[in-house]
Parts: C-alpha cells; sequence; structure tokens
C-alpha cells in the first residue's frame, strides 16, 4: 500500500470519528386554509373549523412526534386542530391546506437565521353519519437538507390523516425523523492535514 494511500485512509478515519451526531430541535407555527382561503390561525368550512397551533420538540435518536391532544384556540405541540359541529354536511371536492413554518431549528447553527416551510394540501371528504375525513395523501412527508459551518443533515416531516365526527375535536399529528452531524471545524482538518504529513515524511526518512 502506498504511502498516500494510507495517509488518505488515516484522514477518512479521522474525519468520521471527528464528525458526530446532532439532535435538532424542531419548532415553529401551523395554520392553514379551505380553498381558496389563506392561510391563517382560524378557518372554517361549513361545519368544520380549523385552529393552528405551535409547536416546539427536541430529537432523540433523530426522532421527535407531535401529538398533542387538540386544545382550539391554544394548541401546542400539533400541527392544529379541527373541530366539527353536529350539522351534517357534504364535503366531498374541497381541500385543505396546511402551511408549517419551522423557524431556525436548535442544533442547526451557525448559518445564520434557517427557517423552513411545508405547505400540505389534504383532501376533505365526507364519512358516514356526518363525519369528516381529511386525507392529506401521497403530500403527507416533506425532506429538508441544510448545511453550514457546524451541522449538516436532513430531516423528514410526515403527517397523518384526520377523522372526526361531529361534536369532535382531533389533532393533526406527525412526526419528524432528523439525521445530523457537526462539521469538523477548520482549525481541526488543518491538523489533520498536518498529522498526515508528518507521517508521509517520517516514512520516507525510514
Amino acid at each position: 500500500m502506498s504511502l498516500k494511500t494510507i495517509a488518505l485512509s488515516l484522514t477518512a478515519l479521522a474525519l468520521v470519528s471527528v464528525a458526530s451526531a446532532v439532535e435538532i430541535n424542531i419548532a415553529g407555527t401551523a395554520t392553514g386554509g379551505f380553498n381558496a382561503q389563506s392561510a391563517a390561525n382560524v378557518n372554517t368550512l361549513l361545519g368544520l373549523t380549523y385552529n393552528g397551533s405551535t409547536f416546539s420538540q427536541g430529537t432523540a435518536s433523530g426522532f421527535a412526534a407531535f401529538g398533542g391532544n387538540p386544545n382550539p384556540g391554544a394548541n401546542v405541540d400539533n400541527f392544529g386542530s379541527f373541530t366539527l359541529t353536529g350539522a351534517i354536511n357534504t364535503y366531498a371536492g374541497n381541500t385543505f391546506t396546511l402551511l408549517l413554518t419551522i423557524t431556525d431549528p436548535l442544533g442547526i447553527v451557525g448559518g445564520g437565521a434557517t427557517s423552513f416551510q411545508a405547505v400540505v394540501i389534504g383532501q376533505v371528504v365526507s364519512i358516514a353519519a356526518g363525519g369528516v375525513n381529511v386525507n392529506f395523501g401521497a403530500n403527507s412527508t416533506h425532506t429538508y437538507t441544510f448545511a453550514n459551518e457546524t451541522t449538516v443533515g436532513t430531516f423528514t416531516l410526515n403527517l397523518n390523516n384526520v377523522a372526526l365526527t361531529p361534536g369532535q375535536s382531533a389533532s393533526i399529528t406527525g412526526y419528524v425523523l432528523a439525521s445530523a452531524e457537526s462539521v469538523p471545524e477548520p482549525a481541526t482538518l488543518v491538523g489533520l492535514g498536518i498529522a498526515c504529513l508528518a507521517l508521509i515524511r517520517r516514512r520516507k526518512s525510514k
């Protein structure tokens, strides 16, 4: 094996050892609107009302769940909630648009303010006995990548469909899967390079 190959292999191993997993915090706001309505904290379609939320959860082993109970007007740690009145209406053919704004996730630092947005469109469908289902379908998964001076990685947002019966409130729930690593500081990389050069010179002198 050549000295150059050895040096490159040692550098690669050192970089792997320097990189370390990073847990991130997903925080932000959820707003929404039906059909042509602009996303807002409160919007109504017939007997179905959406209330927005705030959320903030840190990952553990790259996972964070958002399953807060519905609390219309003060939703926390879910992606908003729906409340359905007892009146029976026909909802087929309508849509709901959820806007999630994730602001400057903790753990993703060093590159200035970072924000991400997800626009998720669901179909509003009538079900038996006056119930409603909001189905996000193929729109339920969104993946984001990030990179700055200190952290690189991805996180994937996954939303669950919502079904409710008349007189009931239900949250929009979901979870995040994240994979993030700290970036070695330039001084560390320079040190690794110097160490490898020293190793090559030492081998040559022998």
